[in-house]
């Protein structure tokens, strides 16, 4: 028999009010929290948090930012509802992830549930990590309009490049210095995999591109993997945002489904 889901929202962005629209018939929205109720919008909205939890949320998505995470994500998970982060940047702050990691720790608390997200492919690499996960490296190719609108810009001579150029690698631990609310995805394939510090990231900054590329590579004993993902989108700032939404509604809907794959 299949049940209804409740799901909290914590932020009403682009991805929170795509993940709403399409949520199916077999959950629906329980409360949505934000900084501000002035909205236009039919569903039930609230700035507290004591109201938000007296929804009853059987679930709850955070997208909003990773002080969000911070501040609400252990009372969530200690109220005993599971919790679906996106702003997985908030952890690499050790305090936030000491926090969280307590609070799943806690009589009766909820899980965090984390979702394959824009790269949409998280399970490959918690497969091969089962199997004997020997290196992962990550990387991210933007075009250089993008670049200069993050730190990348004070870091690197991004007028001089001409062609897909590195220019930044290291683990996700020391990228993080530099772009520590921008690395979602990055944050998210390490903890599928090896961790912060033994995770490798590379950024990329190629003139020829219009769109975000995602590559995930990894080696494990049963064999060598590596994925792709273009973007579609003409606005690069917009790129993945499908994946990312669609990733949290398969989480949602296996909650309630009859068959799971």
């Amino acid at each position: 028999m299949c049940t209804m889901t409740r799901v909290g929202l914590v932020g009403l962005g682009r991805i929170g009010a795509r993940v709403a629209a399409h949520l199916g018939s077999r959950a629906r929205i329980s409360a949505v929290l934000l900084r501000s109720e002035k909205r236009h919008t039919d569903l039930p909205l609230t700035c507290s948090l004591d109201e938000f939890l007296s929804s009853q949320p059987d679930i709850v998505l955070e997208a909003a930012s990773s002080d969000a995470l911070a501040a609400y994500g252990p009372v969530i998970v200690r109220a005993g509802v599971d919790l679906l982060p996106l702003s997985l940047c908030a952890l690499l702050t050790p305090k936030v992830e000491r926090d969280l990691r307590d609070s799943i720790k806690a009589p009766g608390a909820g899980r965090v549930l984390i979702a394959s997200g824009a790269v949409a492919t998280l399970d490959a690499l918690v497969t091969a990590k089962a199997a004997g996960l020997e290196r992962v490296i990550y990387r991210t190719a933007k075009p250089l309009e993008v670049w200069r609108r993050t730190a990348a810009a004070s870091l690197v001579d991004l007028r001089s490049i001409e062609t897909a150029t590195a220019i930044l690698h290291g683990s996700v631990r020391d990228l993080a210095v530099h772009f520590p609310h921008n690395l979602n995805v990055a944050v998210g394939v390490a903890l599928a995999g090896l961790g912060f510090e033994r995770t490798e990231m590379e950024l990329i900054a190629d003139p020829t591109l219009t769109v975000t590329v995602h590559e995930l590579e990894f080696w494990g004993k049963p064999g060598h993997f590596k994925m792709r993902l273009v973007g579609t989108d003409p606005d690069p700032v917009d790129d993945c945002a499908d994946y990312t939404a669609y990733s949290v509604l398969h989480v949602l809907r296996t909650r309630s489904a009859p068959l799971i794959l």
